[in-house]
């Protein structure tokens, strides 16, 4: 859908995203019961959910494969990151994109997928963050 100072809109929500990030310590857990084995216990070697750590883990990652897209963040916003052609704004595991030009974005989609991020696209933003946007 066009708005109307010509802009595109793209949203894409990033499935499992703690789990995409690498972790920066060492981690043990206590195996659940019923799967415990005696004297064994779990290494974690990426963010899961409930980890402290787990969100901002998440967001160094994204950050790291954004700017190989060559998408920066602002030094206004650390969550709006912005290339030659492509506004991005990010919470957490959702980002909306606006663009003018169809291939660009075609384009980035497809980058995404070959550095390995797993995400749901939705063509056109209708809501985000629970606002549903209507135009």
């Amino acid at each position: 859908m066009t708005i109307l100072i010509g802009l595109e809109t793209k949203q894409i929500d990033y499935t499992s995203a703690f789990v995409q990030a690498d972790i920066d310590t060492d981690l043990y857990l206590e195996m659940p019961r019923g799967f415990s084995i005696e004297g064994k216990i779990w290494f974690i070697n990426r963010s899961i959910y409930g980890f402290k750590k787990s969100p901002r883990n998440y967001y160094l990652h994204m950050k790291d494969k954004l700017r190989k897209l060559d998408c920066y963040p602002t030094d206004t916003d650390t969550c709006l990151f912005i290339s030659a052609d492509i506004i991005c704004l990010r919470y957490v595991d959702d980002s909306i994109f606006v663009y003018r030009n169809q291939a660009h974005m075609n384009d980035l989609v497809e980058r995404i997928g070959k550095l390995g991020m797993l995400f749901n696209e939705e063509n056109d933003m209708a809501g985000f963050l629970g606002v549903h946007i209507d135009r």
